[in-house]
């Protein structure tokens, strides 16, 4: 089923959505014809989370529930592993890959064992990952996995956790 969607991203062109199902982890695209209507969504990749488009809107780069980095031919579903962790290894998990503003680099994020992201760098969208920036600081944590660009900067969730103590009296008749 596509009908539980999440992550959707508009393609460049504004004519075509991607987004995720849940059910199997499936990446789907829907566009919109000529007249203004939209076309029946297609199934374009399995095992695909968080699709988000390149910008000639011909690719789709997304990761795999296994930590790996996948690029999709938007037009015909094939799928090729850009990066993938060692079973075992130690290698970072993907969790989050999206377009670097340069067009050709793709960038993920990851948690480590304690917690701390790191976003990446795949020069040429491929090979070993190279740290981009850190978030290790234990005050100002980034536990969510999105995170996004304006070709300038880069925007992540800091997170502040803080408690508030509630205290209420027991009834008891």
């Amino acid at each position: 089923s596509n009908t539980d969607g999440r992550g959707a991203d508009w393609g460049p062109d504004g004519t075509a959505l991607a987004w995720y199902s849940r059910v199997g982890s499936q990446a789907w695209i829907a566009r919109r014809g000529a007249d203004g209507r939209w076309q029946p969504a297609t199934l374009r990749a399995e095992r695909v989370l968080w699709p988000k488009w390149s910008p000639d809107g011909r690719l789709l780069i997304g990761t795999s529930p296994d930590g790996r980095v996948v690029e999709v031919e938007a037009a015909t579903g094939r799928a090729d592993t850009v990066y993938s962790p060692r079973p075992g290894s130690g290698d970072v998990q993907a969790e989050f890959a999206a377009w670097a503003p340069n067009g050709r680099d793709v960038w993920f994020k990851s948690h480590d064992a304690d917690g701390n992201a790191t976003l990446w760098s795949l020069p040429g969208g491929r090979g070993t990952p190279s740290p981009l920036v850190r978030f290790d600081d234990a005050t100002r944590p980034s536990y969510r996995i999105e995170w996004d660009t304006d070709g300038q900067r880069i925007f992540v969730a800091l997170n502040d956790r803080q408690s508030d103590i509630w205290v209420a009296e027991v009834n008891q008749q």
